[in-house]
């Protein structure tokens, strides 16, 4: 989340009063804060901040001329606890958390499950990004005209034959076998080129 996500995806809750955010992966605390910024403002927030988190004119009531009662107090701490309520459900549930994760909830609080991302996406075949470090992540994976999150970007055939060839050597191309992506009729599928005897046998498969 810090190294990757956090550029994109803030956990903020109040942006129109603080850059506060939440912290990530402790549902219990992130309410916490939630609660605690609103019960600090209910009771000591300025008239600017007071009216746009809560909506309504007013200020904190340790603010207010006099000295308040126990009635007075209790009301303005059920006012935070009503606005907490509500942006603690649309932090976790619409928002921001349930952008990248599965959101429950039950009497213990919000549940959220981890981020299972595919690590391999074609897994009948053998790939490496680190052989092809020198293309651009741009050559085979079209994301400039993607307008969709689910958008997996990745590259058909046709973008892969333009490097590689087949068996034959072809100028300023790569000879590539079917074996050298694929093992399809190998017990030790995908085809492992540093397995004793793979290069023999994916020359006599051509």
């Amino acid at each position: 989340m810090e190294r990757h996500c956090r550029e994109c995806h803030r956990l903020e809750f109040e942006p129109a009063v603080t850059s506060r955010e939440v912290p990530h992966g402790k549902p219990a605390e992130a309410v916490n804060v939630v609660s605690d910024f609103y019960a600090s403002l209910a009771l000591n927030g300025v008239k600017d901040s007071f009216e746009k988190a809560f909506g309504v004119p007013g200020e904190g009531l340790l603010r207010r001329v006099g000295q308040p009662s126990e009635s007075q107090r209790k009301v303005a701490l059920q006012l935070a606890e009503r606005k907490a309520d509500r942006v603690s459900a649309d932090l976790f549930e619409v928002r921001v958390c349930s952008t990248c994760h599965e959101v429950g909830r039950n009497d213990a609080g919000w549940t959220i499950a981890p981020v299972r991302i595919a690590s391999r996406w074609m897994p009948q075949a053998r790939f490496s990004h680190r052989s092809h470090a020198q293309s651009k992540c741009a050559d085979c994976h079209d994301v400039a005209r993607s307008l969709d999150s689910s958008d997996v970007a990745i590259p058909d055939i046709k973008t892969c034959r333009e490097c590689h060839t087949g068996s034959k050597p072809v100028e300023k191309k790569v000879a590539s076998s079917c074996m050298l992506c694929h093992g399809f009729h190998d017990a030790s599928h995908p085809w492992n080129p540093a397995k004793p005897g793979a290069v023999a046998e994916a020359r006599g498969a051509r």
